[in-house]
């Protein structure tokens, strides 16, 4: 097998072991215009990492399930969402990736959170929480955890996030 296959069939490898968003539960004011959520619908389906696409107009929530290895943020949501009209709000999230004294640092995206609770440091994690809108969009973003648990990297579970007590 030549380097360059080798090389590749590790990077395939190494990406299923990446940190990443698993779900995503976005709120948005105001849900209730038909054309815009089929706007929103329709865009969201396009980013490359989107699995799923669930939007509740009665809820004011959009419910996306991330495909393993995605590198999908949650700015690129809220963005979407404020190019099409919507104003984003809390979103419930179920990220994996590694906690280090206050942050979360979610591996695949180069991206890190503060935490509002501690969690084990250095080992691969799933945590479920909510991510408010910053007031000051230079403000670190902040997980608010409602619960964690350890994952081996290569087994992701995208069912909703819980409410559970952090251990």
């Amino acid at each position: 097998m030549s380097r360059i296959l080798k090389s590749l069939l590790l990077l395939a490898l190494a990406a299923g072991l990446r940190a990443e968003f698993l779900l995503i539960e976005q709120g948005a004011a105001a849900l209730d215009c038909a054309s815009c959520t089929q706007s929103l619908d329709t865009g969201l389906r396009k980013m490359k990492g989107v699995e799923a696409v669930e939007i509740d107009q009665a809820a004011s929530m959009i419910r996306v399930v991330l495909q393993p290895g995605n590198r999908v943020r949650l700015e690129a949501f809220r963005d979407l969402l404020k190019r099409i009209g919507f104003t984003p709000t809390a979103a419930r999230v179920r990220v994996r990736g590694k906690a280090s004294q206050d942050e979360f640092q979610v591996d695949g995206l180069d991206q890190k959170y503060r935490l509002s609770k501690p969690v084990p440091a250095g080992e691969m994690l799933v945590v479920d929480g909510v991510v408010p809108v910053p007031p000051d969009p230079r403000a670190p973003p902040v997980l608010e955890v409602t619960g964690f648990t350890a994952s081996p990297a290569a087994s992701p579970t995208n069912a909703p996030p819980t409410a559970s007590t952090p251990k």
